[in-house]
């Protein structure tokens, strides 16, 4: 019979098959693999070698608890890894910028971005904003026909309110002042530098842009801050099942460490039982100890030290 393998039969190969199995990952909180792809295998070998060295294991029994201890301090090590970076992004705060990017603007528009974004009860008097309308339509018109001349000295006059606004703009944050002190001409230092100009010109206009437009950018920024309160209420409860998950590692690391304990307390009971049961056994019957050997030798030698002496004395009498 013929098989047709028609479609994906999936890899082959070892390694292929191992790959394959972690397709599903996402977390590894529930993972039962030891080491996940994104981990050091060297790192897991050094953390092995510590483990063994510390705790010295004597027999089989001994060894297969303690690579169940190694193994539950190594997750244990990888959730609470994951949690505090987790708990960090949650801390962050939502930043201006990043809102500004969330409502669709880009570039250094975004990076401008006022703090009052993310305040969406910010409000802004009417007559504050006609201004900034005004100093808008002018930047348009300058940057359509006048942009890039070598001194805006020149014409600054046809612009008077966008660089009025702007001198004061830039007085606010201690800059040099852009006028001299009469208004009648551009102060020399500003007139040497039309690119220095053009920039704060472009920055000044964001800043009146988003005057300008902040009512009609309330709407999507109120739909904006709930989603992202929503998102960090749901990163949050996965911090909180991470959290549990990391507290039962702990709590099955401590048992299997309590276990060994245990294990090699006990042996050592038993090596010190026997110990001293071989000390109060009687010896064995045709033994002799060393006190009774001593003994033994002792006493042959004062017998025949009496029987030298008898014969010493038997020869005195007879020669007297």
């Amino acid at each position: 019979m013929i098989k047709s393998n028609q479609g994906q039969t999936g890899p082959k190969s070892i390694p292929g098959k191992k790959n394959s199995s972690m397709n599903a990952l996402k977390t590894g909180l529930f993972a039962k693999s030891t080491i996940l792809p994104f981990e050091d295998v060297t790192q897991y070998k050094k953390h092995n070698k510590q483990v063994l060295i510390s705790l010295s294991p004597e027999n089989a029994i001994e060894q297969a608890i303690v690579q169940q201890i190694t193994d539950s301090l190594w997750r244990g090590a990888r959730l609470e890894l994951r949690s505090t970076i987790k708990r960090n992004e949650v801390i962050k705060q939502l930043s201006p910028q990043e809102l500004a990017g969330l409502l669709g603007i880009v570039g250094k528009r975004q990076a401008r971005a006022p703090d009052y974004l993310i305040t969406p009860n910010h409000q802004i008097p009417k007559k504050d904003l006609a201004l900034p309308k005004k100093c808008l339509q002018q930047f348009d018109h300058l940057v359509k026909n006048v942009k890039g001349v070598a001194n805006y000295e020149v014409v600054w006059q046809q612009y008077q309110q966008l660089f009025t606004a702007l001198h004061y703009w830039l007085k606010v944050d201690g800059r040099v002042d852009l006028f001299r002190s009469d208004f009648t001409a551009l102060n020399l230092a500003w007139q040497q530098r039309p690119r220095l100009i053009e920039e704060h010109l472009e920055t000044f206009n964001d800043h009146c842009w988003y005057l300008v437009h902040f009512k009609e950018l309330r709407p999507q920024i109120r739909n904006w801050m709930a989603s992202w309160y929503f998102l960090r209420a749901r990163e949050s409860q996965s911090i909180m099942q991470a959290d549990d998950l990391l507290v039962k590692e702990r709590r099955h690391c401590q048992s299997l460490l309590d276990t060994y304990c245990k294990m090699r307390k006990s042996t050592q009971e038993h090596v010190l039982f026997r110990q001293r049961c071989l000390e109060t056994l009687p010896p064995p019957a045709g033994t002799e100890t060393t006190s009774e050997k001593d003994r033994s030798s002792e006493v042959p030698d004062s017998k025949d030290q009496k029987l030298e002496n008898e014969i010493q004395n038997s020869e005195v009498e007879s020669v007297t």
